[in-house]
Order: structure tokens, then C-alpha cells, then sequence
């Protein structure tokens, strides 16, 4: 199991998911890293996006998601909103919409494994291997812009994971697992 201690920074640790996915895309024969210790961290980088327990949070509502530069780990607000509350500095609201860090791209190429290829190509390869199977019994992503084309991807227990290019589907596999596709 992965255990994360310290202050997590969202964008370094956006930079570690982008790695850890790579990893697992590009050299599956790997054993350093698994796809349940990816989606392990994946999950608590989410959590920090949705609900936090900041000092004095100004998210609306509170508690629904803020961003700022550094989360405490084990107790789950921003360190540096809580050092300027306590200095009662006139700055310690800023941040509201701070958010350089790169979720849907996380959740696009690394979860769900969106791949775009310099060539006509699109790779699907999701890594829901180690995301729970309660969590992820079908998802779908629709009008995707690639290349010019609507791309639409469906993943379902009944029909395996299907990639449609403008309306039509173009690959198919009964199985979660790698699909190349002309676009």
C-alpha cells in the first residue's frame, strides 16, 4: 500500500501522477509501481480537488474544493491559508480559483488512458486495473476534439471498452485493455 507523508504540493504531485502513469503505459513489464498504488494516489490528489478541511476555507460551500499551494497530509488543510490566518495577514483569501495543476489531464490520459499519437493514431489504455471494480463498473467520454474528429469512449461490464470516431465505432474490446485506433 502507498503512504504519502508530509505536505503534498498539488503540482508536484501532478507531475509524480504524470510520471507513474508513463510508467505504467510505456513499460508494463515493470514491477515498481502497480496500477493499484497509481489509482491509490490518483484517488487522494482527487480528494484534495473536492473536499478539504482548510483553515477558514472560502470555497463555496465550504469544504466543497479549494486548491492553494500545499495540503497538510494527514490533517487536510492548506498549510500556507492556515500560516496566514494565524498571522492574520490581509492577503490570506487569495487563491479562490488557484489551480495549476493538471486533474482532467490526469484523469484523461492516466486513468483512462488517452493516449494521442503523433501520427492519425489515438492509443486507449485505461489503468483501471487497480481502481475498485464498485467504482468503475462503465464510464464514458464524449466529443472529445482529436485531430479534427469527435471522439466518444465507452467502457461497460456488458460491452467491453468501445472507441467511436465521429458517431461511429471504430474499435472494440470485450476486455479493458489497449485499443489503437486510426482517426
Amino acid at each position: 500500500m502507498l503512504f504519502i507523508t508530509g505536505p503534498s504540493w498539488p503540482y508536484e504531485t501532478a507531475r509524480v501522477l504524470t510520471a507513474a502513469a508513463n510508467i505504467l503505459q510505456e513499460y508494463s513489464n515493470q514491477s515498481t509501481l502497480t496500477g493499484d498504488e497509481y489509482f491509490q494516489l490518483l484517488a487522494q490528489y482527487i480528494f484534495q480537488h473536492t473536499t478539504t478541511s482548510a483553515n477558514n476555507d472560502t470555497a463555496h460551500p465550504p469544504g466543497s474544493g479549494h486548491i492553494f499551494e500545499n495540503v497538510h497530509a494527514d490533517l487536510g488543510y492548506w498549510n500556507n491559508r492556515a500560516i496566514m490566518y494565524w498571522a492574520d495577514e490581509p492577503g490570506r483569501n487569495q487563491g479562490d480559483d488557484y489551480n495549476h495543476s493538471t486533474l482532467i489531464d490526469l484523469i484523461l490520459t492516466g486513468l483512462f488512458g488517452i493516449r494521442p499519437q503523433a501520427n492519425r493514431t489515438l492509443v486507449v489504455n485505461p489503468l483501471l486495473a487497480g481502481a475498485p471494480a464498485r467504482i468503475f463498473k462503465s464510464f464514458a467520454i464524449d466529443h472529445l476534439r482529436y485531430k479534427a474528429r469527435n471522439v466518444g469512449i465507452k467502457w461497460t461490464i456488458a460491452t467491453g471498452l468501445q472507441v467511436f470516431v465521429d458517431g461511429k465505432l471504430a474499435a472494440h474490446r470485450a476486455t479493458m485493455g489497449m485499443l489503437r485506433v486510426d482517426v
